[in-house]
């Protein structure tokens, strides 16, 4: 059984290398899968990078080959794999759980609420119609 301090002393390694590899990530990968792909984690000399689309996933696995040399030179490690998956990317600077940006204004128009079918929908609606004429 391994100690407390040794599993942590290697998950705080891993992810250091981890956020370095983040930093210098468009240098290696170039551009295109900097902008669509980002390294989230290093499990057992394996690099798990999230891409926004199935594409860059592919294309993630047709390039490893030349990536995995780059990698290992630009932070020291020794990768044996790159696993790429397809999920969300939170745009930079934007945690999942930031608050989201309000509406200025309110653009409804009378005609398409007229239209709703729902009566209590549509009640709500012009509500907010009644609310914004003041």
């Amino acid at each position: 059984m391994q100690k407390l301090g040794s599993i942590l002393g290697t998950l705080d390694k891993n992810f250091g290398h981890v956020l370095k590899l983040r930093d210098r990530w468009p240098a290696i990968a170039g551009d295109l899968l900097g902008q669509h792909c980002q390294p989230v984690r290093i499990r057992q000399a394996t690099l798990e990078v999230l891409c926004d689309s199935p594409a860059f996933v592919q294309q993630i696995d047709l390039f490893a080959t030349e990536l995995l040399p780059r990698l290992n030179r630009a932070c020291g490690l020794r990768l044996k794999r790159i696993d790429a998956r397809f999920g969300y990317l939170p745009e930079p600077g934007v945690s999942p759980g930031s608050p989201r940006r309000k509406l200025d204004v309110l653009e409804l128009d009378p005609a398409d609420v007229a239209r709703v079918s729902s009566p209590e929908l549509r009640a709500i609606l012009e509500g907010m119609l009644e609310d914004r004429a003041g």
